[in-house]
């Protein structure tokens, strides 16, 4: 789960659009998944958000319920940590694109070596479910 915390003098500042969101002082966001692929053939994919430049998310924006939007590729910055790679996945440029006209766009690739290879690699399901386990445990304090 995506938590985006902002105080009070903050929410007066945040415009939602379909694709994103700005925030004044603050950054352009556009919504993405992040697909983690397991061992057992399945994946777990996460929500999160890119931080975009404020003219790519007015194209998102302009695209966002049309023919085009199947043909949006962004590049930003991840703006979440993943659970299971906190220090290796937060702040870190990707690139991400439409796989589905029905659903956000998701990151494909990254420039970062280790986030690449978190997308590329197969990753042991019951090491990624139990840090999720460990991670929703934790909120729950």
């Amino acid at each position: 789960m995506i938590l985006l915390v902002f105080s009070a003098s903050a929410r007066g500042r945040i415009g939602a659009v379909p694709a994103g969101l700005l925030v004044a002082g603050i950054g352009s966001f556009v919504r993405v998944l992040v697909v983690v692929n397991l061992d057992v053939g399945e994946a777990n994919t996460y929500r999160g958000w890119l931080e975009v430049f404020p003219e790519d998310l007015k194209l998102a924006w302009e695209v966002w319920e049309t023919p085009s939007y199947a043909k949006l590729n962004l590049k930003g910055i991840l703006a979440n940590k993943l659970i299971g790679w906190p220090d290796s996945t937060l702040h870190k440029f990707v690139e991400v694109g439409v796989r589905n006209s029905n659903e956000v766009p998701y990151v494909l690739s990254s420039t970062d070596h280790e986030l690449d290879a978190i997308l590329k690699k197969r990753w042991n399901h019951t090491e990624v479910l139990n840090a999720i386990h460990t991670a929703a445990e934790d909120q729950k304090l």
